[in-house]
């Protein structure tokens, strides 16, 4: 869902002709959070959703449909809309992967750093440990 609404706030943003800087500032926020926003990352739209609509002068809705009747400008039922509409499926559900490599990623880190911490206190002295040579 999140990818949706960011590809639908992109495609308004860009039909009224702002910089995603013009739309980080009327909502408050960084550059850099908004185009995470329309990346589809996070779910931080959700506090920026109702200006947008305002900004954008669409209803709540429109960012919630399941198909857009024009999609790049191609109409519903044309082999553009059904191209992009392939395309749009497509690259969302390779963003789902990659958020997901990224997520296991992170995880891997936080174990490595606590393993690199464990080893820290070893070495520091911190634990103590008894090995019994004749239990080897």
């Amino acid at each position: 869902m999140n990818i949706r609404i960011g590809q639908k706030m992109r495609v308004l943003r860009k039909q009224k002709g702002f910089s995603q800087e013009q739309i980080a500032d009327y909502i408050h926020t960084t550059q850099s959070t908004y185009a995470r926003i329309e990346n589809g990352i996070g779910n931080s739209w959700v506090n920026y959703i109702l200006p947008l609509c305002e900004l954008f002068g669409v209803e709540l809705e429109e960012f919630f449909r399941s198909e857009s009747e024009n999609i790049g400008g191609a109409k519903k039922g044309s082999r553009r809309f059904d191209e992009l509409n392939i395309i749009n499926e497509l690259s969302g559900r390779l963003i789902e992967q990659y958020e997901k490599r990224i997520f296991e990623k992170d995880m891997y880190i936080t174990e490595l750093k606590a393993e690199v911490e464990m080893l820290r206190r070893i070495v520091g002295g911190e634990c103590k440990i008894n090995v019994n040579v004749n239990d080897l």
